[in-house]
């Protein structure tokens, strides 16, 4: 059993759908795609055993996409987390990533009672998370953001992060069993970010099973859904989860 519980599905600025992220359950492991300064909320009223997540993937240097580690790793240290976290990246974003856990609480990694470790992926190069195969493709936003591909058991969950689509970005979603995917507006022309219209006819293409819209931009959220609602794929399954929504595969 595989299942995918939305943390968040809204923008930076959403007070009631908190930042983009998911916490993907396989029978062997736990991973978080993306870490916002308003998940760790989300995580701490979920979840009792400081364990129970192994990988966290970070799609860009965003706040609402990476400032929730300082306060994650500083409450699994006082929780007595004694495993291994990995917390999966971008190439050449380590350094970044550590001066703000450091700056958020300065001196945290000498009192992790666990080992952090933090593996920068690579488009093209393949990586095993348990029984998790992972690959990665850019997208085009203001800054690096790579889309990312769950394969467990047969089955393909991926996540764009934030940006426009790319030829690389659309050839890693094909045949997704779900995509969860940005969906800033409804079809204005959006630079940095996808609007929806262009990742309905994107998802035809590339043959999606389910897509999972989120990270709508605040004041257009009913007016994308109340849209959405028109719009009849063959073979096309269409949600828009709410926070704390559960998905089994």
């Amino acid at each position: 059993m595989i299942s995918i519980q939305h943390l968040g599905v809204g923008e930076a600025f959403d007070t009631t759908h908190y930042n983009n992220s998911h916490l993907i359950k396989t029978p062997k492991t736990a991973l978080l795609l993306d870490c916002g300064y308003q998940i760790p909320q989300q995580l701490f009223k979920n979840k009792q055993d400081a364990n129970f997540i192994e990988y966290i993937y970070i799609s860009h240097l965003h706040a609402d996409h990476y400032f929730g580690l300082p306060p994650l790793l500083v409450w699994m240290a006082e929780e007595q987390r004694s495993t291994p976290l990995t917390i999966l990246t971008g190439p050449n974003t380590t350094e970044k990533i550590l001066q703000t856990i450091d700056l958020g609480y300065r001196g945290c990694f000498e009192k992790l009672p666990f080992k952090l470790n933090i593996h920068e992926l690579q488009e093209k190069e393949p990586y095993q998370a348990k029984d998790i195969e992972i690959h990665i493709a850019p997208t085009q936003h203001s800054v690096q953001n790579f889309a990312i591909s769950l394969t467990v058991h047969n089955k393909k969950i991926c996540y764009s992060g934030d940006g426009k689509n790319t030829a690389a970005s659309a050839r890693l979603y094909h045949h997704s069993d779900v995509l969860i995917h940005e969906a800033y507006t409804y079809d204005e022309p959006l630079t940095g970010h996808s609007n929806t219209k262009e990742i309905l006819e994107m998802a035809k293409r590339q043959n999606i099973k389910q897509l999972l819209l989120c990270h709508m931009q605040r004041n257009k959220r009913k007016q994308i859904i109340d849209k959405l609602k028109k719009e009849e794929i063959k073979d096309l399954k269409i949600l828009t989860p709410k926070p704390n929504q559960t998905l089994q595969l």
